[in-house]
């Protein structure tokens, strides 16, 4: 509950705790201490920790059905450090991975191959990327979110008027996202 609430200092304690607890456990449900753990250096901005913590959770074979969840971190970690090729390849490995593909994990994976290509500068990729969240997911946040992103590539190619378009659709799809108010702003 406390990683939940985002108070990730005193989640990291409790999993601490939880780790030295489980030790000698090896039911499934264990893999996700050491998981979460690395979600939250993650959290904390403690990138080359959280890259090193979710690499070493990829061996692990009790993490079969969670493994996109790793992955992820990975990919967000490779992403902050820079390393964008890297980061997209993980992020497409989470969005074909059979168990997550579906999932929340694998709409924002999504976003942030949008997000690759977009430090790239490479911004009709990153609004194909961004595009493909809108036409894929469920998830409305990263729906929403996704769309804001793809029309402000369009407004960086200078494609004013599909960037409005795309501004429109978000507005009317999704009028209370918190992306909504930036729309009508741009718009």
């Amino acid at each position: 509950s406390l990683y939940q609430l985002e108070d990730y200092s005193a989640a990291a304690e409790q999993f601490r705790a939880a780790t030295e607890a489980t030790e000698t456990l090896t039911a499934p449900w264990t893999s996700i201490v050491p998981l979460r753990q690395a979600h939250i250096l993650a959290a904390q901005g403690e990138w080359s920790e959280a890259l090193a913590a979710a690499e070493s959770l990829l061996e692990e074979p009790s993490l079969v059905d969670r493994r996109f969840e790793a992955e992820f971190v990975v990919g967000r970690s490779l992403l902050a450090l820079a390393r964008l090729d890297e980061a997209r390849g993980i992020f497409q490995r989470v969005v074909d991975h059979p168990e997550g593909s579906a999932s929340e994990t694998a709409a924002m994976a999504q976003c942030m191959i949008g997000e690759t290509y977009r430090h790239q500068r490479k911004y009709r990729e990153a609004v194909a990327a961004y595009f493909r969240v809108e036409m894929l997911f469920e998830h409305e946040r990263w729906r929403a979110a996704a769309l804001l992103e793809a029309a402000a590539c369009l407004e960086l190619l200078e494609e004013r008027q599909e960037a409005g378009r795309v501004y429109e659709q978000l507005i009317a799809q999704f009028p209370h996202s918190e992306q909504e108010p930036v729309a009508q702003q741009r718009l």
